[in-house]
């Protein structure tokens, strides 16, 4: 279980030897030269090619204000990395003073500057605030690899409780010192896959509510204090696809939570549960569709209301914001608009929320006054241009702390002599259009096209609900075709061997996980495998199509078994099966459909796995290789097509750095007939998703990452609502 099961996973681009600049670059070109730069920046090559081609960018770029921003920053830290400090000094100042509009990005510049400069740009930032009254400031509060933005900072903004993502435990982050205390103790992620999520602190500080996944693979509401005493469990639920709780907030007294429960996919409800007993009242019943669309939900503070986003019709993308009142269970109408509004946050002292919007075009926060539990006139547009966020919460003083996600994900094209194991043509990225949320490419038979998987529209992080469609890209003229698909969730795609329809595991509009079959032309969905208390990894056809191979994992049992499907009479062979601490990492079907490659894992020996070869009809195993590194970085396993060699993604790992910190994924290869593992020289950022064309040689696949970090919106509120905040408090 990682960070990216509940993160946005995204990409950094990497590794491009041929470019070309642009001396009169057209408008249009400019992100397509911004991402040529980024490649060579984050592959550390030619840097000063990288440079001249963000001097392009910030030259002509002039109707892309926030992507100059970025690409002058870019000069400063490349300049930096070659140790022209003078230049990098130059750099970063252009940001500070010409981009200061870009609030979060002229502050990382700042940071960069002597502190002389520094407090030169800080007075004068002072006397513009003085001048024009109190100035909105973006600043970063915490970045790295273990950052967790899914909780609520506390009153006074010192303490997050949060996730840590190295083991899973619970814990408490203090945003002034920078360190992290756990309160549980697990163990490791290879000891136990269980983890915390979603906590909530207490109104007085001293409690944490949150939602745990036990090692049953059931889901609980639990609460423990801030220093460790006093854990108990709530609620318990059973180990199905359906059985979750999520804690949405205290009431003003700390005597009860208010808990979205769903025990069932029928049965779901927003609950008030005793901290004390796990007593529960029912607040609000949900019908199946309503549980399905309900999101954040965020107690009043008051402790009358509580604020949550649903679909405004059920098969609906659009969410509006409702109150519910406690007291007489009237559900009252908040933010209601065409587009998508989502992610209620309330103000401290209950006079407005803060909500997420892309009624511009792009998401932006907007605030709506409250007053008596209806809105009070309409709402207002507080920042535009957030990208991918999420809101955590505000303070005592009206600051507002949220999460962002700066990562990026794609689809790249490499060219490949997997003999000599040498790059020919070094990665590029597949398509122009949706530029970063790409992922998940799958050859047709013939070659001749390219299906991946692009995120659509402006959201926030996996958490919340994108849109996730199926292109399919010709590679003669380069158009892209987007195919309808009735799937809330879309992964590993693989064509029919006729290249009419595609295979894809997901899930569908109810949330059931399943594999399915796609017509490729008119997007219509047929369920091929889809039972209760299961998921479904790795699905591959035989070549005639007629046989489906997959793992299925069952949760309430535990167990791991690779499968065989007949198609036309459903009839199904357990071929292989593991029980904890064993697992299956991944698999792998050859090219004639005879023999099953795959990877099993096992807890209490994390970082070494055998690599073993079966007959799809079951019978003896034989071991290929071991492969040595992290288990939890590797990506399908393919075949070369004449079946000689199977492919394989490793993380690079240095014992001497903590966990997570280099989520480099190199390319690896082996003799299906057995031998020692040799590198092939690719590697980049989570390096996943392969899929190698007919001809042998041209390598599809996606690479980047989830890039969380949190960030703090200051002095925003209008300066009457401000000082009304902190009198109410005080």
């Amino acid at each position: 279980m990682r960070r990216s099961r509940f993160q946005i996973t995204v990409i950094v681009y990497v590794t491009i030897i041929s470019l070309v600049t642009l001396p009169a670059m057209a408008q249009q070109n400019a992100r397509e030269v911004f991402e040529r730069a980024r490649m060579l920046d984050e592959s550390n090559q030619n840097l000063s090619e990288a440079i001249k081609l963000y001097g392009e960018v910030v030259n002509h770029a002039s109707g892309e204000r926030v992507l100059a921003g970025r690409a002058q920053f870019r000069i400063g830290i490349l300049y930096e990395r070659l140790g022209r400090k003078a230049e990098a000094l130059r750099a970063f100042q252009v940001v500070a003073n010409q981009y200061s509009d870009q609030s979060d990005l002229a502050q990382r510049a700042r940071a960069k500057l002597p502190a002389s400069t520094a407090k030169t740009n800080l007075n004068a930032k002072k006397k513009l605030a003085t001048s024009e009254g109190t100035a909105l400031t973006v600043r970063q509060v915490w970045a790295g690899p273990s950052v967790d933005f899914l909780g609520a900072p506390s009153a006074d903004g010192h303490y997050l409780p949060v996730t840590d993502w190295e083991t899973g435990d619970l814990g408490i982050r203090d945003l002034v010192t920078g360190q992290t205390r756990r309160l549980t103790n697990k163990g490791s992620w290879m000891q136990s896959t269980a983890f915390a999520i979603f906590p909530v602190l207490s109104p007085d500080g001293k409690q944490v509510a949150y939602s745990w996944f036990n090692k049953e693979y059931g889901w609980e509401l639990r609460v423990i204090g801030t220093d460790g005493s006093a854990p108990r469990v709530l609620y318990k639920g059973t180990a199905t696809n359906s059985d979750w709780v999520f804690a949405a907030g205290w009431t003003p007294d700390g005597k009860y939570i208010a808990a979205l429960i769903a025990e069932s996919r029928a049965k779901a409800e927003v609950d008030l549960v005793s901290a004390t007993d796990g007593s529960r009242r029912v607040l609000k019943p949900l019908s199946e569709s309503a549980s399905r669309a309900m999101g954040l939900l965020r107690f009043s503070p008051d402790g009358r209301y509580i604020a949550y986003e649903t679909r405004q019709k059920p098969d609906s993308k659009e969410n509006d914001i409702l109150l519910f009142n406690v007291e007489t269970k009237e559900e009252i109408p908040l933010v209601q608009h065409p587009a998508n509004d989502f992610s209620p946050i309330w103000t401290l002292d209950g006079k407005n929320i803060l909500f997420a919007s892309d009624r511009t075009g792009t998401l932006g926060f907007w605030l709506q006054p409250v007053a008596d539990g209806k809105p009070k006139g309409p709402p207002q547009l507080i920042k535009s241009d957030l990208g991918s966020v999420w809101p955590m919460g505000f303070t005592r003083n009206g600051s507002f702390y949220y999460g962002l996600d700066s990562g990026m994900n794609d689809v790249y094209v490499a060219s490949i002599d997997f003999n000599s194991g040498k790059v020919l043509e070094a990665p590029a990225p597949l398509s122009q259009r949706y530029v970063g949320s790409n992922s998940a490419p799958a050859w047709s038979p013939d070659g001749k096209y390219l299906a991946y998987v692009s995120q659509r529209g402006p959201g926030t992080t996996s958490l919340t609900s994108r849109d996730k469609v199926l292109v399919i890209r010709s590679l003669d003229t380069g158009q892209e075709r987007e195919v309808p698909v009735s799937l809330s969730l879309i992964n590993r795609p693989q064509w029919w061997p006729d290249g009419q329809s595609i295979l894809v595991a997901g899930n569908d509009k109810r949330s059931r996980v399943g594999i399915y079959r796609v017509d490729a032309q008119t997007g219509e969905v047929k369920v091929l495998v889809q039972e209760e208390g299961n998921n479904y990894r790795f699905p591959m056809l035989s070549p005639d199509g007629k046989t489906l191979s997959y793992l299925r994992i069952n949760f309430p049992k535990g167990t791991w078994s690779i499968r065989a499907r007949d198609l036309q009479s459903n009839g199904e062979n357990e071929i292989f099966s593991v029980s904890p601490p064993n697992g299956i990492a991944n698999m792998g079907l050859s090219p004639d459909g005879q023999q099953l490659a795959f990877v099993v894992g096992d807890r209490t020996k994390p970082q070494v796995a055998p690599l073993r070869v079966m007959p799809i009809s079951g019978g003896e195993t034989r071991d290929v290789c071991q492969i040595i590194g992290d288990l939890g970085a590797l990506s399908r396993l393919i075949w070369t097509p004449d079946g000689q060699k199977i492919l394989f993604t490793v993380r690079r790992q240095d014992p001497a750095k903590p966990v997570n910190s280099d989520q480099t994924f190199e390319l690896w290869q082996v003799s299906a007939a057995g031998g020692q593992p040799q590198k092939v020289g690719l590697a980049m950022e989570r390096l996943r998703a392969l899929s190698l064309h007919p001809d042998g040689k041209r390598l599809a696949f996606a690479a980047g990452q989830s890039k969380p970090e949190v960030w703090v919106m200051e002095n925003f509120l209008p300066a009457n609502k401000l000082r009304a905040t902190s009198v109410s408090r005080r």
